[in-house]
């Protein structure tokens, strides 16, 4: 064993990590200060119980000495057990907030804070009684069930968080460190805000997960293993069980009885390539991209812009921007926020109109825009209805409202129908700003799947309701709306001739078009 620049002691040759006697040795050495400091001022030791698997060992060093670590392993890998047991390293480490991050807060309740891990093990079994704070009232260890957060007797904090809420759950932290568990499936956007976070607090960020097809976590590790990219801040690695031998063959076997084989590729030898199971529009944008559908368009001057919304109260709104280029529709755009009324929406369309020349003519709002919204109101104080909102706002267009969806399925096969119609502008890189927004579009309509059920064989019957749900759900309007005919010259002349302020409900015109064409 060897030192390197940092003082951390490391294995120069990864043969040595197989002997468990030079692991204990190596996990001594290196955790050895920490270690007696907490046995001596706490009672116990830290980390507790953990002892790196032969194939963890560099991804350990690398969460002591790099500020980002990233790591795709198999299933059945020690994941959670190694980022949770290197978690609390550092919180006793660092005094300070860290935040462990899943995709959804009810999967971070279900499946951790409640439930068991790959390995069989409670999170909160992870963490030692003796190293959670007590309250002082009431002498009860001070965990919150209610937030998923722990306290630690020496002030750190360690809360379980979702990606869909984390706008509302990482602002303010003021986070030190944050793990980011599968990844892969998780709302990319939480990456961008946390790192200013913990860049800002001298912090860290880990980043863990399976395959789930070329996505962002794939972009990553891409990134970080590009052997042009200089950066010491940086680690990451890709291992599948052809490398780890942690599975013997014949539990790869028993995985094998509920599991599909192409599955079995994705989460035991973590393959990127092939057909992800579940995913809605996969074979859409294969042939999208092989026709050469999604490229660097740019956007037409001489063509009208068209939005459909998804608007959302608890979740996001989404903004689909789209031209119809004589009988083909072209996304040029896309837009979301959370928390924000239909004025801001007016101006992120006003910014974009000044910034790129959109002239907008149609806003396709969903049928639900009739209710009413607790957060817009008239000039003296009574509630609108969204949908007069919009009218009020985004004067000299018309709106008109996209009939319901009496099955979602029905409508996803709709899109499915007309995909083959449809062209993507992905951005470029002159914009950066633009191409983000589109990126994570094109992110979310690749990511937009069916849930998978227990049996880990049959894919449920209605999409997963995730982060890529309100670009899909406003994409799938902007298709409907297009299929009808109100986007184009046929649409103009027959909407100047229905309505002469331009704002129609389709639920009062939709059957006066059709029998217009």
């Amino acid at each position: 064993m060897n030192k390197d620049e940092t003082g951390i002691t490391y294995f120069p040759h990864r043969d040595s990590w197989k002997d468990p006697e030079n692991r204990r040795k190596w996990a001594k050495e290196v955790f050895g200060p920490l270690v007696k400091a907490t046995e001596k001022q706490f009672g116990i030791k830290v980390p507790y119980k953990f002892v790196p698997r032969p194939y963890q060992v560099d991804i350990v060093q690398a969460m002591l000495t790099k500020q980002f670590v990233a790591f795709c392993l198999h299933r059945r890998a020690g994941k959670d057990y190694m980022s949770i047991s290197m978690l609390l390293f550092k919180a006793m480490e660092r005094v300070g907030n860290y935040c462990y991050l899943l995709p959804t807060a009810k999967q971070a309740k279900v499946i951790i804070w409640h439930g068991l891990d790959d390995d069989g093990v409670k999170f909160l079994d992870h963490i030692p009684l003796d190293l959670i704070a007590v309250n002082p009232k009431n002498k009860q260890p001070m965990i919150n069930n209610v937030d998923m957060r722990i306290t630690l007797i020496n002030g750190s904090t360690i809360e379980l968080v979702g990606s869909d809420n984390y706008d509302r759950s990482l602002v303010g932290t003021n986070m030190a460190g944050i793990i980011f568990s599968e990844y892969s499936l998780s709302d990319p956007r939480a990456f961008e805000l946390s790192m200013h976070i913990v860049v800002a607090n001298g912090g860290w960020a880990w980043f863990n997960g399976t395959p789930r097809g070329k996505n962002h976590f794939y972009k990553l590790l891409k990134k970080v293993l590009d052997p042009e990219l200089e950066t010491n801040s940086w680690f990451a690695c890709i291992r599948g069980n052809q490398e780890t031998k942690a599975l013997s063959e014949a539990k790869v076997n028993e995985f094998r009885i509920a599991m599909s084989e192409q599955r079995i590729q994705q989460e035991i030898f973590v393959a990127f390539e092939g057909c992800i199971e579940g995913k809605i529009y996969m074979e859409q944008i294969k042939e999208a991209q092989t026709q050469g559908r999604i490229g660097d368009y740019g956007f037409d001057r001489t063509c009208p812009v068209y939005v459909s919304f998804d608007l959302g109260a608890g979740d996001r709104t989404a903004m689909v921007f789209f031209q119809q280029r004589g009988d083909r529709p072209w996304v040029i755009d896309f837009y979301s926020a959370k928390g924000m009324g239909v004025k801001h929406y007016k101006m992120v369309a006003d910014d974009y109109a000044a910034k790129y020349g959109y002239k907008y003519e149609t806003i396709f709002i969903p049928h639900d825009a009739r209710k009413r919204s607790i957060d817009n109101y008239d000039d003296e104080g009574f509630a609108l209805r969204t949908e007069d909102t919009f009218r009020r706002e985004f004067i000299g267009c018309n709106i008109m409202l996209v009939p319901r969806c009496n099955d979602i399925n029905e409508d996803i096969e709709a899109v499915r129908g007309k995909f083959h119609r449809w062209y993507f502008y992905e951005g470029s890189e002159k914009d950066k700003a633009q191409k983000e927004r589109l990126d994570f579009f094109y992110n979310a309509m690749n990511e937009y799947t069916y849930p998978e059920t227990d049996d880990q064989k049959t894919i449920a019957i209605k999409p997963l309701h995730n982060w890529c749900s309100d670009p899909m759900d406003a994409f799938r309007y902007g298709v409907k709306a297009q299929s009808f005919g109100w986007c184009g010259a046929k649409a103009r002349t027959w909407l100047s001739d229905l309505d002469v302020d331009h704002s129609v409900s389709s639920e009062e015109s939709e059957d006066e078009y059709a029998q217009l064409i």
